[in-house]
């Protein structure tokens, strides 16, 4: 008879391949790649640009011409983009970032190429109405107003800009002046400058007849060669850093610093011990500040792999009388991760747990194409993941704490504490 007070047996896979993409290069020079898997007639096509925060000349503009993509075009109004995407039950996403925006159509696969005219025609010819841009501006304002009374804003925006820097497209922070010079123009001058150079990644239910119309369709998007920007850190931020805030109850906290990335060859370890300080419910911080001394209902590190930088980050919200001795605490929490570093069960937790989450990310073909594309967005090896899952298994405790006597050490953090 089944016991039913034992947990079933723990069974872990060594092995994480990737759906296989077949990859075609247009002849305008931009590269899709497709992923073919799945049970339901859907599809999912994500275009990824280089117009991200990185190549802005001024604050915000890759933002705005982001979200106005899909406000208007020579031929088409707002209202009539949105009723023809609805009419054919697709869902259009666009999402702006540090590095790219991602403009991504999701639908049924027997619409979809009829849908394809529409979203080219927003990624090429978008016109930027000046009515929506003044809409989205005081939309834009308003909730800018509103997240500034919010100490886990505060803290965020001052960590990347106390660690980067104010001037570094990932430091800076949009404010009202920045908002006041972006014009209609400007955004079609942005728009026309970072909009030429795409790689698409397109998962789901393909048939050779959906590949074809997809091929031709994109196509017709002009490409040019990216402009390389480049932008230097002066000097990584380090030290504290309080924003008052009188009439908050709480604080929140921001710890962290840069650290190497996702080509680097600790980097398995470096993951891994995030992990066991920050990444999940057992980890260290939250035995020590959420069971132990009952300061947070929550905290978390994390780390951030950029494409030019990665940086690891402690967050947590505490009362605001207690942000010094939780800011203490954590830093001891650091310290005692090297004196006393993971052993037997602990470790081996902290490994299934890692895994155990790794492959639960992989269960569907579209989960597949995010580690794919960032395999190629990153410039790793194909093998990557599999390479990855390998490297965790070896990792030894002494190891984790070199790492993180290396990469992860409490003298050299940034701390951000807003309240």
């Amino acid at each position: 008879m089944l016991d039913r007070t034992l947990p079933p047996p723990f069974s872990l896979s060594h092995s994480l391949n990737l759906l296989k993409p077949h990859q075609v290069n247009l002849q305008t020079g931009a590269k899709l790649f497709f992923i073919n898997g799945g049970e339901q007639q859907v599809v999912k096509l994500e275009l990824i640009f280089h117009a991200g925060r990185w190549y802005e000349d001024i604050p915000g503009i890759s933002y705005f011409t982001a979200h106005l993509l899909a406000k208007g075009t020579k031929t088409k109004t707002s209202k009539q983009i949105a009723d023809t995407l609805e009419s054919l039950g697709m869902h259009l996403e666009i999402t702006p970032g540090f590095d790219f925006v991602s403009v991504s159509l999701f639908g049924l696969t027997k619409h979809f190429s009829e849908a394809l005219e529409t979203l080219v025609e927003i990624c090429v010819r978008p016109c930027f109405p000046s009515d929506e841009l003044d809409q989205f501006k005081s939309i834009f304002l308003q909730t800018l107003k509103i997240n500034r009374e919010k100490t886990s804003y505060l803290a965020s925006t001052a960590f990347r800009k106390n660690l980067f820097g104010q001037n570094h497209p990932y430091g800076n922070e949009v404010d009202e002046s920045h908002v006041n010079q972006i014009l209609s123009e400007k955004l079609g001058s942005f728009h026309a400058k970072h909009y030429k150079h795409f790689t698409a990644f397109i998962t789901g239910r393909l048939s050779e007849a959906l590949q074809a119309s997809i091929i031709e369709r994109l196509a017709q998007i002009p490409v040019q060669e990216v402009r390389l920007f480049s932008a230097q850190i002066s000097v990584p931020g380090k030290g504290s850093v309080h924003i008052k805030k009188t009439d908050s109850i709480q604080a929140s906290l921001r710890l962290g610093k840069l650290v190497i990335s996702r080509n680097h060859p600790d980097y398995p370890a470096l993951v891994l011990a995030n992990h066991a300080i920050g990444g999940y419910f057992g980890s260290r911080l939250m035995q020590r500040l959420r069971e132990d001394k009952g300061l947070t209902y929550g905290i978390h590190s994390a780390i951030h792999p950029l494409i030019r930088h990665a940086y690891f980050i402690i967050s947590a919200d505490v009362s605001k009388e207690h942000k010094n001795f939780a800011t203490e605490e954590i830093k001891s929490t650091l310290q005692d991760f090297r004196t006393y570093p993971l052993e037997g069960t602990e470790l081996q937790v902290v490994k299934n747990h890692f895994l155990g989450s790794l492959f639960t990310e992989i269960n569907t073909p579209f989960a597949h194409t995010e580690k794919l594309k960032n395999i190629y967005l990153h410039q790793l090896e194909s093998d990557y993941y599999q390479n990855l899952v390998i490297q965790i298994q070896k990792i030894s405790a002494e190891k984790l704490a070199k790492i993180a006597e290396e990469h992860l050490h409490e003298s050299n953090l940034l701390i951000i504490t807003a309240g």
